[in-house]
């Protein structure tokens, strides 16, 4: 079952004494850009929280040796407001006091440009997403390479030190977020998830669904079947976005579906019928697809709550 926190991964790399500090206005502004890619984070993953090796607040990055929280402090109205917010995303300090996070083995270390990375180490073990603070051009990307090095034992029992190069998502600035969209929405999930870990996090991975309890039993159904979770989640991702992209546009109802979104026939429509979460039958007749089976998801546009109303995940209805 779904049950680990989601957390971001803060790049110690990225912040002083690794980069160089800088004046107090530069300073206000980096945290600003800070604040404002965990706010987009948070916006796709509500349950968010935030990790460092050290706690952020006592970090100092300005050439007048302010910390982080001092400088917020001294500025006060909206940077005082910003750092609040950090806080509030239960900046957890060291790596090593949260449960859910994995931290590298003895024998290895991962580096970022031949530097050791402590953040990027935890990010890529834990599967989470790494960030950083922009005091340096090197974190304006959306992907970092590292190289894992590890010593391993031969087979005639000498010790090696092996390289393997792996790439991981990272974001410093709010664009990076939609990039990375389906890899925020993953924060929570084992690997390889099931249809239960699907149906527990439902409420953080597709804020723009509603489903009917009965749901829940149609994706348990579904076991660990990879292909097919993948696909499903693929298309209710899709429809979660399309949802919340008319609720920002102030529409009516949908703008673009991302995939093909038909209703029934009325020759089709009887099959439709389900019973609501009130207790009343509804014909639930808009249908998107998903493959390798001829799946299908019916749902309803629910205006009232700006939701889309699923009740049902399974092969074509006959």
């Amino acid at each position: 079952m779904a049950t680990r926190t989601p957390f971001i991964i803060v790049n110690e790399r990225s912040m002083p004494p690794y980069e160089t500090t800088v004046d107090d206005v530069t300073g206000l502004a980096i945290l600003d850009q800070f604040v404002s890619l965990v706010r987009s984070i948070v916006s796709l993953r509500s349950d968010v929280a935030l990790a460092s090796e050290a706690n952020l607040g006592g970090i100092v990055i300005t050439d007048s040796n302010l910390s982080i929280a001092a400088l917020a402090a001294k500025s006060g109205g909206r940077a005082k407001e910003q750092w609040r917010y950090v806080q509030q995303r239960r900046n957890i300090a060291p790596f090593s006091s949260a449960p859910d996070l994995n931290l590298p083995g003895l024998h290895e270390e991962c580096l970022h440009r031949e530097v050791v990375a402590i953040g990027l180490a935890v990010a890529l073990a834990s599967r989470q997403l790494a960030v950083s603070f922009a005091f340096d051009e090197q974190w304006s990307v959306a992907e970092l390479e590292l190289v894992v090095r590890q010593m391993v034992e031969s087979p005639d029992d000498e010790l090696r030190i092996v390289d393997a190069v792996e790439r991981i998502p990272h974001a410093s600035h709010h664009d990076h977020v939609r990039l990375h969209s389906e890899v925020i929405a993953n924060l929570s999930l084992p690997y390889p998830y099931s249809g239960l870990d699907l149906w527990a996090d439902r409420v953080h991975r597709y804020p723009g669904l509603d489903f009917l309890e009965q749901v829940g039993d149609q994706l348990v159904g579904f076991g660990r079947d990879w292909r097919l979770l993948s696909a499903i989640d693929s298309r209710l991702l899709e429809l979660s976005e399309t949802c919340a992209e008319w609720r920002r546009s102030g529409a009516t109802g949908p703008l673009v579906w991302r995939s093909k979104v038909t209703p029934e026939s009325d020759r089709r429509k009887p099959l439709c019928i389900f019973v609501d979460s009130d207790g009343v039958q509804r014909c639930f007749d808009m249908h998107a697809r998903y493959t390798p089976t001829a799946g299908r998801i019916h749902f309803v546009v629910d205006r009232e709550i700006g939701k889309l109303r699923v009740a049902y995940i399974g092969t074509k209805l006959v």
